[in-house]
């Protein structure tokens, strides 16, 4: 340089991270943290759904689901099982059966209320080879609420469920438009208490095919309350039953309702089971368009009819048949012993014990 002077180089300064790489670290940060948080309500799901295994186990059910796939990051938490397989009690008798395929869902804000979408059918086969059995439907998804010990809620409902089997050489049948059942718990002064309800759309049951003759599917609805439902995980529904019984255990109906046709049924009222284990309970009801069903088991409907005349005069139910076409009869129904008697009137119908 001239006159041995020297120029500064300039100094650089040091450049700022860019607000995009900010971004990309804070969304890196939040993507670990949240990846830990799903795989902590994973794990709590997991954990949840072997608790609900093993209390299955104890009641005689036991579900086993092969190399089961966990997915459903990032908002949810899914077990998928192919072909699970079922060895235990139904209705008192031991099963094994398989179903086509089973998937666990749970968002990660609620790891115990979990979402069960299965795949139809289900088969099963009793062990002394003698009942099997095959459900189908076109939809069929569970909700449990509070997953294992504390479930306080369950809700189902299915799509064209249909039920074929056989018991020897007898065959049976039985189909489901639409149904739809809930059950929740809840604390009484009595102790816990289950409410219900019941919907059946279009159904064809061999039970309602027995009491009402063959005809047009039915549309069923009912809801209620179970009191005193504390149960046992190491007894049989047996013995739970008989548990319930003793305790006092009954069945509020607060309504029931069946229409098929022209035939309507609505009842009201509470029962139990009495030591013989049969069904014992009061019941009011109104109906119409039963006539040939009262016929079929030796109930004159003209005795009836007169019966539920005197009743509605006196109850001021007089205009039904003038303001609501079809005459309708208002009669108690009572079960003593499973011994049924509508009206004034005591059938030779009885009912079999519940177990």
């Amino acid at each position: 340089m001239e006159n041995g002077s020297t120029v500064a180089a300039p100094r650089l300064r040091p450049k700022k991270p860019s607000l995009l790489l900010w971004l990309l670290g804070l969304a890196l940060i939040a993507a670990l943290i949240w990846s830990g948080v799903w795989l902590l309500a994973a794990q709590q799901t997991g954990t949840e759904l072997q608790a609900w295994v093993a209390r299955e186990k104890a009641f005689g059910r036991v579900w086993s689901c092969p190399n089961p796939k966990i997915g459903g990051y990032p908002a949810a938490i899914s077990i998928n099982c192919a072909s699970p397989r079922f060895d235990g009690l139904i209705l008192g008798h031991t099963y094994s059966g398989t179903l086509q395929g089973l998937n666990v869902t749970a968002s990660v804000s609620h790891p115990r209320d979990i979402d069960i979408a299965a795949d139809s059918p289900f088969v099963a086969t009793s062990k002394d080879q003698k009942v099997n059995f095959q459900l189908t439907w076109s939809d069929l998804k569970v909700r449990l609420s509070g997953l294992p010990q504390d479930l306080w809620q369950a809700a189902v409902s299915g799509e064209n469920v249909a039920l074929r089997g056989s018991a020897g050489a007898v065959g049976f049948a039985g189909a489901v438009r639409e149904t739809a059942v809930t059950a929740a718990q809840r604390t009484t002064q009595d102790g816990p208490a289950i409410d219900f309800n019941l919907t059946l759309g279009g159904a064809t049951l061999p039970l309602i095919e027995q009491l009402l003759g063959p005809g047009a599917p039915t549309d069923i609805a009912s809801q209620g309350t179970v009191t005193k439902t504390s149960f046992e995980t190491n007894l049989t529904p047996a013995q739970n039953l008989d548990l319930w019984r003793t305790a006092g255990g009954h069945v509020d109906l607060t309504s029931f309702t069946l229409t098929r046709g022209d035939t309507k049924f609505a009842a009201k009222g509470t029962f139990a089971l009495s030591p013989a284990h049969r069904v014992s309970g009061h019941f009011e009801t109104t109906s119409s368009g039963l006539e040939p069903v009262l016929q079929h088991y030796g109930i004159d409907p003209g005795l009836l009819s007169f019966g539920a005349l005197l009743g509605n005069l006196l109850s001021g139910h007089s205009n039904d048949a003038q303001t609501q076409g079809p005459t309708k009869l208002h009669l108690p129904i009572e079960l003593d012993d499973g011994r049924l008697a509508v009206g004034p009137v005591r059938t030779s119908f009885t009912m079999e014990p519940v177990y």
